[in-house]
C-alpha cells in the first residue's frame, strides 16, 4: 500500500474521522473500559505522588482525596482478624 500524499491538516482530519469511527463502533462498556485503561496509564505516569495528590485535589476536592486514603488503608475485617490472630500467636 501506498502512503497517501496528505498535509498535516489532512492527517488532523483523517485522524479525527477516523477516531470518530472507532468511538461509534464501541458500546457503552468498550467505552468505559477504554477510558478507564487510558486514565489509570495517564495517572500511573505521573512523576511523583504529590501530583498525583494535586490531581486527585484538582479534579475533586481534598475531601474526595482523604475518603480516597482512607479507601486502601482500611483494614478490612478478615485483615483486622487475622493481624490480631497474628498478634495474639505472638504473645502466647
Amino acid at each position: 500500500m501506498t502512503l497517501p500524499n496528505l498535509t498535516s491538516q489532512q492527517w488532523d482530519e483523517l485522524i479525527e474521522q477516523y477516531v470518530d469511527l472507532c468511538v461509534d463502533s464501541m458500546d457503552t462498556n468498550d467505552l468505559v473500559k477504554f477510558v478507564r485503561e487510558t486514565l489509570i496509564e495517564d495517572f500511573e505516569q505521573i512523576q511523583s505522588r504529590h501530583e498525583l495528590c494535586e490531581e486527585i485535589r484538582l479534579s475533586f476536592d481534598d475531601e474526595t482525596l482523604d475518603d480516597l486514603v482512607d479507601s486502601v488503608t482500611e483494614l478490612t475485617t478478615q485483615e483486622q482478624l487475622d493481624y490480631i490472630n497474628s498478634n495474639l500467636k505472638e504473645v502466647n
